[in-house]
């Protein structure tokens, strides 16, 4: 988060959207065709998932409670976590230290 906060993921202002995600996924590219390597993008648990709406304002808290920003939720996607690995680390073992 602070990274996109500061700028270090430019041209990214926020967490990737599905289209962008699945382009980096399968091209190491985001959609405009900028090289992009790693998916950039803010995972939750389908329960966790089910307490959020889109175009709701999100906080986005620390562990030790404090809240370092806010968002607000532009969609929400699934995603092969196993084809993530296979694609962006060219491994899909669980053992990969990624």
């Amino acid at each position: 988060m602070e990274l996109i906060g500061i700028g270090g993921f430019s041209p990214l202002t926020g967490f990737m959207g599905q289209d962008d995600y699945e382009n980096v996924v399968k091209n190491t590219r985001l959609v405009d065709g900028t090289i992009w390597s790693i998916p950039i993008t803010l995972p939750a648990t389908e329960e966790q998932a089910k307490n959020f709406n889109v175009g709701e304002q999100i906080a986005l808290k620390g562990k030790d409670g404090i809240i370092y920003g806010t968002i607000t939720l532009r969609e929400k996607y699934a995603y092969d976590k196993k084809k993530e690995m296979q694609n962006i680390y060219g491994t899909a073992d669980t053992a990969h230290p990624a």
